[in-house]
């Protein structure tokens, strides 16, 4: 068993992770985007985080300061989008600790990018490093975006780069 919510989750979830075997090891993606699949549309806000981690992005925190303005950009436009204020406020926390995650280092997978999909409610936070992001985009939604994912596992299978480091 391995532990897969971050220690800043209010809820940690405690089972055998769908992407990271015994060997610590991504060994495809399939799992992942089934798990999620599964989810479906839920009564939830879940957030989804695909971040572009080139050398150009990583140079001076460039990454940060973009997620900076996407997570300001969707906590503007929660209201408009039906999420009322105790919702919200969950919301806040999950962009909260998608952000503090990605402020350290070592969380960081040394390919090419990474995404995270956190929802308190159910105990979701799953960091997945990718071998490419096509756009870095942040997205609060009833479903977990994973056409991208689903995506890259068709296109690189088992050639997925190792799974992201937990502290």
């Amino acid at each position: 068993m391995v532990p897969i919510a971050n220690p800043s989750s209010s809820r940690s979830r405690v089972e055998e992770s769908p992407v990271i075997g015994g060997t610590g090891r991504v060994d495809t993606l399939r799992p992942i985007v089934e798990w999620l699949a599964e989810l479906g549309v839920t009564e939830h806000w879940i957030v989804s985080c695909y971040l572009k981690l080139e050398p150009r992005d990583r140079s001076r925190g460039k990454y940060q300061i973009k997620l900076k303005n996407r997570i300001r950009e969707q906590l503007k436009y929660l209201d408009k989008r039906g999420a009322n204020r105790q919702e919200q406020k969950v919301i806040e926390r999950d962009l909260h600790r998608v952000r503090e995650y990605l402020e350290h280092m070592d969380n960081l997978p040394t390919g090419k990018g990474i995404v995270i999909f956190a929802c308190e409610p159910l105990g979701l936070f799953e960091a997945v490093p990718l071998p490419r992001v096509f756009r870095s985009r942040l997205s609060v939604d009833r479903s977990p975006l994973i056409r991208e994912l689903a995506a890259l596992d068709d296109e690189f299978g088992r050639r997925c780069p190792r799974s992201a480091r937990r502290s």
